[in-house]
Formats: structure tokens, sequence, C-alpha cells
């Protein structure tokens, strides 16, 4: 079981069955290495290594080139790639994460490995983590929040890309012990890593991202409040947010206990990414949903 306070505590039970591959998932091996296109930033490789917890489960979704006529998510895919191996230095088993990049990031498989998947292989004491970096979208009507799969098209939201609303029901329902959601995205249309269907304006001050449930269960760190835009770190060849939540993960959110929690990385990453965009003279805070939830202070990843 998931102890939540503290780190690398956790019971271990027998070794569960290798999961074999299902069409759209991709499965790796657990000596799995990421390729980074020559980059050799220091975030990308953790300088940790937790004890394997192997009823901890995954979904990471990195789109950084559309089907659509759409501009780039930049470095979309880096950010998931980076944040995969992290994941598997927490403990998740590289066999547990579904990796899901461009083309394989399809409307479908979101709702198969999030809604099907998912349910079918968590446990009581699972884990659960999603992560997406790419685009999001507002629809103009309702102001309602999606996030844009590959062949996700800002005009016809409904259809071909994913509710923020549904993606937070949906992991809720899970019947595991907790849920944690990393979104380096932004829905309000007005750039950065948001599109919005063409002759619309931005829907700043009226996105509905969806509400997160006070119980506990889940808990979600987004890059940026609605009504503002997700950056990038070219020299770094991360989203700003992604960038400064693996450098946390990777120690500097430690906290006094020298572990860290849910809420250490989020006091962390969010002055970071606050800075660093002011300097690209714009504003975009972190959130941490929900707002003063107890259970990001005992959450312990590391």
């Amino acid at each position: 079981m998931h102890n939540e306070s503290v780190a690398g505590d956790r019971d271990s039970p027998p070794q569960t069955a290798v999961i074999p591959a299902k069409a759209g998932i991709q499965n790796h091996a657990d000596n799995w290495t990421p390729a980074f296109a020559g980059v050799t930033e220091k975030v990308n490789t953790p300088d940790y290594s937790e004890a394997e917890h192997p009823d901890d489960f995954a979904v990471v979704v990195g789109v950084e080139k559309y089907a659509q006529d759409l501009p780039a998510a930049e470095f979309a895919d880096e950010d998931a790639t980076a944040f995969r191996a992290h994941l598997i230095a927490l403990g998740v088993p590289a066999r547990h994460i579904v990796y899901l990049s461009d083309e394989r990031a399809g409307r479908s498989e979101l709702v198969k490995n999030i809604e099907r998947w998912l349910p079918k292989n968590v446990k009581p004491d699972s884990r659960v983590y999603f992560y997406f970096s790419g685009h999001g979208a507002p629809d103009p009507a309702t102001g309602n929040a999606y996030i844009l799969p590959f062949s996700g098209d800002p005009s016809d939201l409904s259809d071909t890309a994913y509710p923020l609303s549904r993606l937070y029901a949906s992991l809720e329902k899970l019947k595991v012990h907790h849920v944690i959601v990393a979104l380096d995205s932004c829905f309000s249309g007005a750039g950065g890593r948001s599109v919005i269907a063409e002759g619309t304006r931005p829907l700043v001050n009226r996105v509905k991202e969806g509400v997160v449930p006070r119980n506990g269960k889940l808990l979600v760190l987004t890059a940026s409040k609605s009504d503002q835009t997700s950056g990038v770190l070219k020299d770094k060849r991360h989203g700003t947010f992604t960038y400064y939540l693996l450098k946390g993960l990777n120690g500097k959110a430690l906290d006094s206990k020298n572990h860290v929690t849910m809420d250490s990385l989020y006091r962390y990453l969010a002055p970071k990414v606050e800075d660093a965009a002011h300097l690209d003279d714009r504003d975009q805070n972190p959130q941490l949903l929900p707002k003063n939830a107890r259970s990001a202070e005992n959450l312990t990843l590391r």
C-alpha cells in the first residue's frame, strides 16, 4: 500500500504479470531509455530511483504535431518522454505506462486507455498518474475546456477532442488510492499551448475547466490559470511548467524531511514558472487543484 507521509515505504506485493500489448498502446521494456534528439538537459534524466510499486499505472500523452493545420506545441514530445522517465524513477513499472505521442495520441486512444484500460487494471492501493503536454482548446459556445488529441479540430471539439471535465470525472471514478494529474497545456485560446476555432476570439475569463472534487483522491497540477497562456523555454527544449516540474522531482522540491510531496513540488515550481513568464512579458501561474487540499501536504512522491 502507498504510505502518504514517508517516501519509499510502500509494501511490495509479488510481481504482477506483464500486461500484454494492445493495439494503440505502446508498452516498453523496463530498460527503456529515452532519446532527446541530442539534448543533454539534466532534468531529462532522473537522478533518483524509488523501489518499484507494482500496482501503479500511468497514461502519458505528448502531442507536438497535429493532423489539422495547427501550430506545433513546441517540445511537447520531449516533455512527455522526460516525464515518462521520471515516472519509472518514481517506481511506476514501465510495462504499466501507456505512452501516446503525436499520431498515436488519437481521441479513441484517450478514451480507451483512460476509460477502459485503467479501470480494468488498477487495484485499490494503486496510484495513477495522467500527464498531458500539448494544446488545449475552449468551446466558444459553452466555454468548456478540451485537451486536443492528434486529430483534434478546434472547430469540432465535441467530436474530435476530449473534455477536461470528462477526464476528471473518469479518473475520479477509479477505485484507487490516489490519482495525480499534470497538464502542460492551456485553455484560453489566446496562444501558447492553446488554440481556438478560426474566426473566434479567445475566451479569457469564460473558460470552464471542470471541477476537481475535494475528497483528496484526485490532485491536479495545471501549467497556468484558465485565462492565461502556457509558454516554453526554448533553450531548455521544454514547456516552462514541465521543466520546473522535472527539476523539482530531481530534488529542488525536497522538503524539510527530504521528501518531495505534491505540496512541496507545487511550492517550488509555481514561483519559478511565474518568474520565467514575467521575463517573457506574460503571466503564467500554475495551479494545484483543488485549492488548499490538505492531502497535497501528505502525498509523498519520493
